[in-house]
């Protein structure tokens, strides 16, 4: 089978054709720029409380002579019902030991929260003993902006293969065939394929990939 002649408008014609389908097929698609995603932390408050010993408190009168004032102090009811009578049995030692106990240094070292929000550690030092203690913390609201990062989901060119076996319908050519193809898919998913068979049938295809779905570029963007 003989080829039929082209002249050089031709064959111009058909590179400056094929220049337009190669641009216009293997060019570089754009993706649309995603939009931020803005992720707002609601503030959390809370309190952390404990008594740790519990006492019965009274109230006593603290006279200084100079310059004669009463100062009104609580105290512990048990410690000063104990002191006093040691006062009252001449008892320097016990008197002495109460009053070592009440200045005795102590320090309280304690994990008062810990989870996936918080760790509060807790720490005091005192003259005496610790009875109770009370913290109100608050973690203030704070607005975090992300940037999404576009994947593409195919590259900018992907080569295909693949082969075919032709089962003959007509009557006329019961002969099976085989068909070898190579294609070319760009971005968008479009292919241009050849192909040969063994009957030396030559093929030229075209395949477009119709979106039927948006791709959602923003994974954090609920859709409408």
């Amino acid at each position: 089978m003989k080829l039929p002649k082209l002249s050089i408008k031709d064959i111009l014609l058909v590179v400056l054709i094929g220049f337009i389908i190669f641009t216009q097929f293997f060019g570089s698609y754009n993706y649309p720029d995603p939009e931020p995603v803005t992720i707002v932390i609601p503030e959390v408050s809370g309190t952390v409380e404990e008594t740790v010993k519990d006492i019965l408190e009274t109230t006593v009168d603290i006279y200084d002579p100079v310059p004669k004032t009463v100062t009104k102090i609580i105290v512990d009811k048990k410690y000063k019902e104990k002191y006093e009578k040691s006062i009252k049995e001449n008892d320097s030692l016990i008197a002495m030991n109460l009053f070592l106990h009440s200045i005795q240094i102590n320090e309280y070292n304690k994990v008062l929260i810990d989870n996936d929000t918080i760790k509060l550690v807790a720490y005091a030092k005192t003259r005496g003993i610790l009875l109770k203690y009370k913290i109100d913390y608050t973690i203030k609201e704070n607005t975090i902006t992300h940037n999404p990062i576009v994947v593409k989901d195919r590259p900018k060119f992907t080569l295909l293969v693949g082969g075919e076996l032709i089962i003959p319908t007509n009557q006329l050519d019961p002969n099976m065939s085989f068909k070898a193809d190579i294609g070319f898919q760009n971005q968008k998913g479009n292919i241009i394929e050849v192909g040969y068979d063994t009957h030396q049938n030559i093929y030229l295809g075209y395949k477009h990939a119709i979106k039927l779905g948006k791709i959602n570029l923003n994974p954090f963007k609920k859709k409408k």
